[in-house]
């Protein structure tokens, strides 16, 4: 068991383990700056498990799927982004799980209806790709974003989402 240590008192001994069910964590950042991540931890002594999910906490112990269970008195969980379940049995275009909308947020063949956030699937216009599930995305989609008003809805001057990414920085 590798640990980090703030002194030389064993009360102090801090182990991180960091549990992530595909190869590369961060995925939504694109696989070299998620593996440039994932050594930066590493050489920070945080132990990474890939191809694994928690599968259960109890009795002081996280059960991995696949894999050894690991003891902890703390265990800090965090969620991916995933739509809600609702999403997945609405009869819309989807991609990767999410609702695919256009420039103006509205659901591919469903005018007057928006979708935002972890559910959308927005393209970014400069790469034409899904911009990733991340902060500064969700804020800028919902910056502006508005029911149009019955002379917006004539006019088809509604809110256009356009967005461009301030890249990702890992540390």
């Amino acid at each position: 068991m590798r640990t980090t240590s703030c002194c030389s008192r064993p009360c102090c001994e801090v182990r991180f383990v960091l549990i992530h069910p595909k190869a590369v964590i961060l995925p939504e950042l694109g696989g070299a700056l998620g593996r440039y991540a994932q050594e930066k931890l590493e050489q920070r002594k945080v132990e990474i498990v890939i191809n694994t999910r928690v599968d259960d906490y109890a009795d002081g112990k996280v059960k991995l799927d696949p894999g050894e269970p690991i003891a902890t008195a703390t265990l800090i969980w965090t969620a991916g982004v995933t739509p809600g379940p609702v999403i997945a049995d609405l009869d819309c275009k989807k991609e990767n799980g999410r609702l695919v909308v256009n420039e103006f947020m509205e659901l591919h063949r469903h005018p007057g209806v928006w979708a935002l956030g972890d559910c959308a699937s927005a393209i970014d216009s400069a790469t034409g790709k899904p911009f990733p599930t991340t902060a500064q995305h969700a804020v800028s989609k919902t910056s502006g974003l508005r029911p149009p008003t019955s002379r917006e809805k004539l006019a088809r001057s509604v809110y256009i989402f356009q967005a461009r990414s301030r890249g990702c920085r890992v540390q």
